[in-house]
């Protein structure tokens, strides 16, 4: 009788430690796949941006940040796929935005442009939670590189050669939720 009460305990005992360890197996699989989504993300921004010049810092927040950004936007439950595409949409903006302005009229689409870019920047940022002087870090040398942009255009040396926007626009717009799945990716036992 003893035995028996002892084996129904260890049965009603493993139950909860099993469903336990099913989630956590789950949250391990969930954030693998969101690894790899990161790392096609990255592939797919830095493949876009070859033949870009901008600056390292812009470069590395894109590919590291903004790729995560992406990828949290599209997983979540409702609206997932537009914001998606909204977020991948700024960033040729963005991009333009720290290129020299060669005339009045660019100057004016930069003052036109920059709001939405800001914006769509600070909700991708508190989608990942990306720490709070590292945002300020990144907008202080956006800032900056939007006013050199804008003093190049008057005649100052530029830091870079122009580039396409509507070339990086295309390029990007390859870029889809179902592309960055990698076809391999299957969830192995843990």
């Amino acid at each position: 009788t003893a035995l028996e009460a002892y084996e129904r305990f260890l049965v009603h005992e493993r139950q909860p430690g099993d469903a336990l360890l099913q989630q956590a197996e789950a949250a391990l699989t969930e954030i693998e796949r969101r690894e790899l989504l990161a790392a096609s993300a990255t592939a797919k921004i830095r493949a876009a941006l070859a033949d870009v010049q901008a600056p390292p810092y812009l470069h590395s927040f894109l590919l590291n940040v903004w790729a995560r950004v992406l990828v949290a936007a599209a997983l979540r439950p409702s609206g997932g796929v537009e914001r998606f595409k909204r977020l991948l949409s700024i960033v040729p903006d963005l991009v333009w935005s720290v290129q020299p302005k060669a005339d009045a009229q660019e100057r004016n689409r930069l003052v036109q442009v920059i709001p939405a870019v800001l914006s769509a920047l600070r909700e991708g940022v508190l989608m990942v939670a990306w720490p709070a002087e590292q945002q300020q870090a990144f907008f202080s040398e956006l800032m900056r590189s939007h006013a050199l942009a804008v003093r190049a255009g008057q005649g100052l040396a530029a830091p870079f050669d122009a580039f396409e926007l509507t070339e990086l626009q295309t390029r990007l717009a390859a870029v889809s939720l179902d592309a960055l799945e990698p076809a391999e990716y299957v969830a192995q036992p843990i």
